[in-house]
């Protein structure tokens, strides 16, 4: 349904050959494979978004990575990244029972700036996080290197 747009899957798993069968039948599927981890910061920085679609996600630590570095992670509300309030505005989550290519249209349909912002939204918040926790570490070093 989404044809217009370019999916590219990187990692392993248990529905490798399905993927692999997938990219072979589509042309707007390509799979990469287990990358490393230069490999697969390169590949997210040449995609404008991450999607992941998982049934069950404890956080979604790949969501956070490529909010880091300013792409729109595409999340369903079972990750738990959602339920973090300094990260989850600039997300675009979707119930499981939703179609990802109804959200993916939706998506795509809106304004460039739109987009724009909501990606640099994205690198804020992830980057807001981040000094928030190192802040947090620093008081507790300091806590214990005065005792």
């Amino acid at each position: 349904r989404c044809a217009d747009l370019e999916f590219v899957i990187a990692g392993d798993g248990p529905l490798r050959s399905d993927v692999i069968q997938a990219s072979q039948e589509l042309e707007n599927l390509r799979y990469e494979g287990w990358l490393s981890r230069p490999q697969l910061v390169a590949e997210m920085d040449a995609c404008d978004a991450l999607v992941l679609p998982s049934q069950v996600e404890s956080f979604g630590n790949v969501a956070l990575e490529a909010m880091a570095r300013g792409r729109i992670a595409v999340v369903t509300e079972t990750c738990g990244i959602v339920n973090w309030s300094r990260l989850a505005e600039p997300l675009v989550s979707f119930p499981l029972a939703d179609s990802l290519a109804d959200v993916l249209e939706r998506l795509s349909a809106s304004p460039e700036a739109d987009l724009i912002e909501r990606s640099e939204d994205s690198h804020r918040s992830a980057l807001a996080l981040n000094n928030a926790s190192l802040d947090q570490w620093l008081r507790i070093l300091e806590r214990h290197t005065r005792s």
